[in-house]
């Protein structure tokens, strides 16, 4: 019957390698599994849990993400430093997303699949993706903020929605690196 974990619960539990979650779920606060860096599999309900809050996962090492159909919104640095995973698909109930950096540093992501209902994509929220290549924007999409796609050098062409009232200027800015 849990339906919430708490802030900070289980920060820096060195031993946690994976985490399965009961149906009842609906919340996991901020900074609940931060810094568990052992942690290799989230094993989500497929439906329940409807937020998961900022710096929830940061700097776990998880490879998959299969993340519930029911999630409506995912806080700031929530992913950071996912350094395995390779592909991401938000679900399309998610709506909004915290302000900064939810997936950034994630250096093996190369695909992903934005929610059909996010109107932003907001500031450094694939910064530092080294490796990302793909990007299904959705229709609706209005805002790409600043940095959004900071450090993302092998972004192939993206299909930009003419729902866009507003990028950033540097939005898509890459560094530039001598060899």
């Amino acid at each position: 019957g849990v339906t919430t974990i708490g802030e900070r619960m289980f920060s820096e539990w060195g031993h946690l390698e994976v985490v399965t979650f009961p149906e009842s779920l609906t919340e996991i606060k901020d900074c609940a599994f931060e810094r568990c860096f052992n942690i290799a599999r989230l094993n989500f309900p497929k439906r329940g849990l409807l937020k998961i809050g900022g710096s929830a996962f940061s700097s776990c090492h998880v490879r998959e993400l299969h993340l519930p159909e029911t999630l409506t919104y995912i806080g700031s640095y929530t992913f950071d430093g996912f350094k395995e995973l390779e592909e991401l698909v938000i679900p399309d109930y998610v709506e909004s997303v915290g302000k900064w950096s939810v997936f950034r540093d994630c250096t093996s992501l190369k695909s992903v699949k934005l929610s059909a209902h996010l109107k932003t994509i907001t500031e450094s929220m694939f910064s530092g993706c080294t490796a990302l290549e793909n990007v299904q924007m959705p229709e609706n999409l209005e805002i790409i903020e600043r940095y959004a796609f900071h450090d993302c050098p092998n972004l192939k062409p993206i299909d930009i929605p003419d729902s866009v009232k507003t990028i950033f200027d540097d939005a898509f800015e890459t560094e530039e690196y001598e060899e």
